[in-house]
């Protein structure tokens, strides 16, 4: 047996279409690499990693029963606080939520869930997160980090945690929601900050993304603020700011992060 899957193989095995894998491995939530020719290869370690349950008699995993029988905020938002104490840092949580995340979105095209379980369950889980980033303190003199989605995205889920993870590196964070390019202008000329990141979720118009992508990018080169694209970019926005994964987000916040004092506000 092979340890490398082809793209049709990996679909096969998950029980997705193979649009839905390349979105996934876009997005950073499944590892895969290319061959000399140009083919994405997935390892079955990191396929298989992914299935929690046979397909004949699928069980839910303890965040997703969690996330689909909950009745109130305050249930998820506990399951939530045991995830981070139980793994040291939301950064952990969040590698772990992808896999949830990758079976939630994997139940609702197979229709074992509905389409209104999906995005309640997704609904529980925005509001349990943005709970903790409510009683997140501010911190003085801190780096200022403004957080984005493009236009009518509305799956914000890995925007919380990067906000989460960025606090927990020591950036003040300020959410901005929904930006056009001229809205980032706007918003960046009222109050600047010291870096931005901009997210595009599973799903959104590749074509409509690399187009906004690329007003984003000049915006920020003619300002002279560190830009990064979370999430879902197309491939071709180019590999120096994209951001697949939270690891890679954190490792751009480092470099972004100016000299100690620097980043200072009086």
């Amino acid at each position: 047996m092979s340890d490398t899957l082809t793209t049709s193989e990996a679909a096969e095995l998950l029980g997705v279409s193979v649009a839905t894998l390349k979105r996934w491995a876009s997005a950073g939530l499944l590892p895969s690499s290319h061959t000399p020719g140009g083919h994405r290869r997935f390892r079955r370690g990191d396929v298989e990693r992914h299935l929690s349950c046979d397909k004949a008699g699928r069980t839910l995993s303890r965040w997703i029963r969690a996330l689909l029988e909950a009745e109130e905020t305050l249930s998820v938002q506990a399951e939530l606080y045991r995830q981070r104490v139980e793994l040291g840092s939301w950064h952990a949580v969040e590698e772990r939520f992808i896999h949830v995340g990758l079976e939630l979105h994997r139940l609702r095209e197979t229709e074992a869930i509905t389409v209104a379980q999906w995005q309640r369950s997704f609904d529980f889980l925005g509001r349990g997160l943005t709970r903790f980033l409510a009683e997140w303190p501010p911190v003085r003199g801190a780096p200022a980090l403004l957080v984005a989605a493009i236009p009518e995205d509305r799956i914000l889920i890995r925007l919380y945690f990067a906000e989460l993870c960025a606090r927990e590196l020591g950036w003040s964070v300020r959410w901005a929601g929904h930006l056009t390019p001229d809205d980032l202008v706007a918003d960046l000329e009222r109050e600047p900050a010291d870096a931005v990141v901009i997210n595009a979720s599973i799903g959104s118009d590749p074509v409509v993304a690399r187009e906004l992508a690329a007003e984003y990018l000049a915006i920020a080169g003619r300002r002279c603020t560190p830009l990064g694209l979370l999430g879902a970019w197309p491939e071709s926005v180019g590999a120096e700011a994209r951001l697949p994964s939270m690891e890679a987000m954190r490792g751009w916040l480092g470099r972004a992060r100016k000299p100690s004092g620097m980043n200072a506000r009086p």
